[in-house]
């Protein structure tokens, strides 16, 4: 959070700002047992990973496992992340780094047992750092890997497939890990995420000049009050949320959103979506003018509402 003289409830904010952050803080409970459960998972996906790695011949196939691998890194933090209560985006990459290193160094040792114990027996079941190495050097030596078109990739090409693949592997681990940990918003008042959402859907698209982002920052919700209703068939509108704390109902986060249809390249309808005020820290009576905007609504965007209820 930003921390300035003015407050909302329990929440300094900055004056002219007032710009919800996380507030960096890691729930010592939290943290003791999502770590261990993370290490395990990691540690089980790693063993199966490096069997897969070793054992499938298409490249085509193993050159998508390091995107999975790393994404189910990263998932996995993330959401037990947000469960321990993590509201730390640096905790959750670090710990995702620590991870992603981790389940390699497990899967290279198991990719060496497969590639290398029907000629090396014992000795290529092995954890060492040095003897893994060992192996790897051995592999680039004399080993190589076929592509679909014939090609084979040995030799120093081999060490760049590695490099990209552990690049692979901690770049989406770390990603997901900062993706998911930054979701959401945290009552550091009663210590939980926000568990309720109000939205005011369709209203007309208005230049963000005459709301006034900074005029809405800075206490004076008057241009976001005159927003008029969209008319039927509108194709482009305004969307507002307010996410919230059910418990102290004190803890209110706004948003402004220009939301539409577009055609993609395959001419498929589909919905977009514009963030013009985000993640803005309101008052519980700011909140209470906004819900009131609602009692204007025409009847045919009531019934629009109770259609997709």
């Amino acid at each position: 959070m930003l921390c300035h003289p003015e407050t909302l409830g329990d929440f300094h904010v900055d004056r002219d700002e007032r710009i919800y952050h996380h507030s960096g803080r890691v729930s010592p409970l939290g943290f003791v047992l999502t770590v261990p459960i993370c290490v395990a998972v990691v540690s089980v996906l790693a063993v199966i990973y490096g069997h897969l790695m070793a054992l499938i011949p298409l490249v085509v196939i193993t050159a998508l496992l390091p995107f999975l691998f790393g994404i189910a890194i990263g998932a996995l933090v993330g959401i037990l992340g947000h469960l321990g209560k993590n509201r730390s985006p640096l905790i959750a990459m670090l710990v995702a780094l620590a991870l992603a290193l981790w389940g390699e160094y497990l899967s290279w040792g198991v990719w060496v047992y497969d590639i290398f114990e029907e000629s090396h027996g014992a000795a290529a079941h092995t954890y060492s750092v040095a003897k893994l190495w060992g192996f790897l050097k051995e592999f680039a030596a004399n080993g190589s890997y076929t592509l679909i078109t014939g090609t084979e990739i040995r030799g120093w090409m081999l060490w760049v497939s590695w490099f990209l693949e552990l690049l692979t592997v901690v770049g989406m681990a770390l990603l997901l890990a900062a993706m998911i940990s930054s979701r959401g918003y945290f009552c550091e008042k009663c210590g939980r995420w926000t568990d309720q959402s109000y939205a005011a859907e369709r209203l007309e698209n208005t230049a963000i000049s005459e709301i006034s982002p900074k005029a809405v920052r800075e206490g004076d919700l008057s241009g976001l009050l005159r927003l008029s209703w969209a008319r039927a068939g509108e194709k482009t509108t305004l969307k507002i949320t307010v996410d919230h704390c059910s418990t102290c109902n004190d803890f209110h986060v706004f948003n402004l959103l220009r939301v539409g249809k577009r055609k993609n390249e395959e001419g498929k309808t589909e919905a977009t979506e514009k963030t013009l005020i985000p993640d803005l820290l309101i008052t519980p009576q700011e909140f209470k003018q906004i819900q009131a905007m609602r009692s204007g609504r025409p009847k045919e965007i009531r019934r629009a509402e109770v259609r997709e209820a």
